[in-house]
């Protein structure tokens, strides 16, 4: 059934100014979580606790192993995942083009850092990356009245994808693989090795991931209609890692061929040899070229992972569960990791001043279901643990805390530097238990639902929703529907067994 909330409060503030990097100005600054995966993965159940309990917006799932409906009944063979996507983006029209949308993978996708300091950080990364583009490129000069020229930078950053220590799919003299920017991280983050090819553990993220983006929603639009496009012409439907690489890559091919048509040989010349500007070769590189086609599509990545991680056989070794009021094991951490150049470990500002996930409700959200019990409700006091005290998830390298985890399942390979021979099985189990919210996560979940029931909780998503998720056809499923009988998955062995029934009877029934 269609859920329709009886109220809409207003939306939060994403920033002070109220505006984006490049002059976006948000007058209504919605925020918009889209998971890709299906609602019969038991798996995406704790992508979706870990959104609810962080207070981000109702997500939307979208089912993208369905086939492609026209007129109301699916295409045969009709199942690009791509055009499912652009096709959802453009029909619903609770979204505004200006509006920020997450997407992200829903079966190994776990949020680990509130909203704000996710939106904040794209905030502040598209700032900074837009100046670098603006020295990089330069701008144009726009007449915009009689004597009146208006300067317009020439590329713009308004996408943000995950970056990844390997190119997919690996092709020789391709331009997703060739054509993109390094990394900006120290070219010596791993040792001697880093970057030199023997081992790729040890290369520095530079490809697109696309198992996570933020953005604005009229951008990404752009860039799936482009993606479907070219899905259309292929006689075998590309995936998505391959398509949004592809595109990625012409992307950089077209800015680097523009940067050395219109800049002078000196520029270029002078900048690499003081390595100002690292030299990408693009000279073995072919990419067809139309006329009049799109090639900028405002795409960067994340390479410092202040947004995302992605934990891959070659990059899980990096990540470590620091407390950072333990100095001995953030030192400890960084002299195991062989960080070779002086780096601090501190719990960063946007983290520290978050609100403390215990802070108890308004004593009123107690009687909200469910009914509160002071065995099963248990949370430890504010004062004894906060941001501070938490096990968090850390680049030890980089030093990030990212705000989402993109757990690829993980195989011990030979590419680990240091490989443990007494890894677990099931690395998800695994990292799953190291999350900052157990052995909590059941009491957790019950507080964020009476904060929402309560109206505690600020909307980020005008179509409303508390405690569940919408479908691709705007139905509205609660959480019981969705995760009822996936408990030991999200809440381990807690001894509370299945949702509702904690108390011995099922609330939900009566």
């Amino acid at each position: 059934m269609r859920y329709l909330p009886p109220s809409t409060p207003p939306p939060p503030k994403l920033s002070k100014d109220g505006k984006f990097a490049s002059g976006v100005t948000k007058t209504n600054p919605s925020f918009h979580l889209i998971i890709r995966g299906s609602k019969k993965n038991p798996a995406i159940c704790r992508t979706i606790f870990t959104a609810m309990v962080l207070n981000y917006p109702p997500p939307t799932v979208l089912d993208l192993n369905e086939p492609i409906t026209k007129d109301g009944k699916p295409e045969q063979g009709k199942w690009d995942k791509l055009l499912a996507i652009h096709s959802y983006l453009s029909k619903s029209t609770h979204m505004k083009d200006t509006d920020v949308i997450l997407i992200t993978d829903g079966n190994d996708t776990w949020f680990q850092l509130p909203p704000e300091v996710m939106l904040q950080r794209f905030h502040d990364l598209l700032k900074r990356n837009n100046d670098k583009l603006r020295w990089r490129y330069g701008s144009v000069s726009e007449k915009v009245a009689k004597n009146e020229l208006k300067s317009t930078q020439r590329y713009s950053q308004r996408i943000i994808f995950a970056a990844d220590k390997v190119c997919r799919p690996d092709r020789p003299y391709d331009a997703s693989c060739f054509a993109v920017p390094y990394s900006n991280l120290p070219p010596d983050i791993y040792g001697p090795l880093t970057d030199t090819g023997k081992n790729v553990a040890q290369n520095r993220p530079r490809w697109l991931n696309s198992g996570s983006l933020i953005g604005l929603l009229g951008d990404v639009k752009r860039l799936y209609e482009r993606a479907a496009e070219i899905n259309s012409k292929n006689i075998m439907l590309g995936d998505e890692q391959e398509v949004l690489s592809r595109i990625f890559g012409e992307q950089e091919f077209t800015r680097e061929l523009d940067r050395r048509l219109r800049r002078p040989n000196w520029y270029i010349r002078m900048g690499e040899l003081f390595g100002i500007l690292q030299r990408i070769d693009i000279s073995r590189i072919f990419v067809k070229l139309a006329p009049g086609r799109r090639h900028e599509f405002a795409i960067g990545l994340d390479y410092k992972s202040q947004l995302f991680f992605s934990m891959s056989p070659h990059s899980q070794h990096n990540l470590e569960w620091l407390h950072y009021n333990n100095v001995s094991q953030l030192s400890s951490a960084q002299l195991r990791h062989g960080v070779p150049r002086e780096a601090r470990l501190n719990l960063p500002a946007d983290i520290a001043k978050c609100e403390n996930p215990f802070t108890p409700p308004h004593p009123l959200a107690e009687k909200i279901p469910p009914p509160y019990d002071a065995s099963v409700d248990y949370l430890p006091s504010p004062q004894n643990e906060s941001w501070h005290t938490l096990p968090l998830a850390t680049d030890v390298h980089s030093t990030s805390i990212p705000a989402l985890l993109h757990t690829n399942i993980a195989i011990p390979t030979n590419s680990d530097p240091k490989p443990k021979p007494d890894l677990d099985p099931d690395p998800l189990h695994l990292w799953w238990r190291h999350m900052w919210f157990h052995p909590w996560s059941r009491a957790l979940l019950r507080k964020s639902l009476r904060a929402l029931r309560s109206g505690g909780a600020e909307a980020w998503d005008m179509r409303g929703g508390q405690g569940g998720v919408w479908t691709g056809n705007d139905e509205w499923a609660d959480w019981v529907s969705v995760c009822k009988g996936a408990e030991g998955l999200v809440f381990g062995n807690d001894g509370w067994g299945k949702w509702g029934e904690e108390l011995g009877e099922d609330y939900l029934a009566g």
